[in-house]
């Protein structure tokens, strides 16, 4: 019975070994879909971008399934699946005609879906990188986002240099339409599409997509203003 044994171990040994290879395997897989560079953001082709992202957000999602804690690729699911529902779902509803509310609610609620798919995966990246609780303690005990909302704004321009028109269509859409401030709501608006996108080459396609939504908004800006 003795030569079992040494089959045994090796056969454990070897059992193992190839798990440590499959995680190692899929951990280098998820670290390279994270990285992805400028690949997306980059790109000057907005359709194009939008038709590959669906495929790419399914990609992600199966990584995470044999790597459920790999902070860098929460966090790039994360993103893309906000940047997905807002460049491509959220914008689109606001293109429509205001007499196409069926079409518009169902897109917005499309979006409101896949936001909260996106805070899904931010909150496990929080609670893989901070600890367990980070993520309930966040909804417990929210700041007040329109006290601080000037703030952030004047913080997110510092910190892309002027150069993202993203903090100027938010604080016009998510504060000022509330204030009912439409001179301050165009100003915003008209900053924002006066940004180069070529003076930020690796967030092109962010600053167009933020752009064509600005444009949408102007276009449309009785919609939000009684007077």
């Amino acid at each position: 019975m003795r030569p079992v044994v040494p089959i045994l171990l090796a056969i454990a040994i070897a059992g193992s070994s190839a798990c440590s290879i499959k995680k190692m395997a899929a951990n280098t897989i998820a670290s390279t879909l994270a990285d992805t560079g400028t690949t997306f953001t980059g790109d000057e082709d907005v359709q194009l971008v939008g038709d590959a992202l669906p495929f790419a957000l399914k990609l992600y999602e199966s990584t995470l399934a044999s790597t459920p804690n790999h902070q860098a690729l929460l966090l790039a699911t994360c993103s893309a699946f906000t940047q997905y529902a807002y460049a491509y779902i959220e914008t689109a509803a606001e293109a429509l005609p205001s007499s196409r509310r069926a079409e518009i609610q169902a897109a917005r609620d499309r979006a409101l879906r896949l936001y909260l798919r996106a805070r899904g995966y931010c909150f496990r990246g929080l609670d893989a990188r901070f600890g367990a609780k980070t993520s309930a303690a966040l909804i417990q005990d929210p700041q007040s986002v329109v006290a601080r909302a000037k703030e952030h704004f004047d913080k997110a321009v510092e910190l892309q240099q002027g150069l993202s028109p993203g903090p100027y269509v938010s604080l016009a859409t998510g504060v000022v339409v509330s204030s009912q401030d439409r001179a301050e709501f165009e100003r915003l608006l008209k900053t924002a599409l006066s940004i180069d996108p070529e003076k930020d080459p690796p967030n092109r396609l962010i600053t167009l997509v933020t752009q064509q939504r600005a444009r949408v908004l102007l276009d449309r800006i009785d919609e939000r203003f009684s007077n």
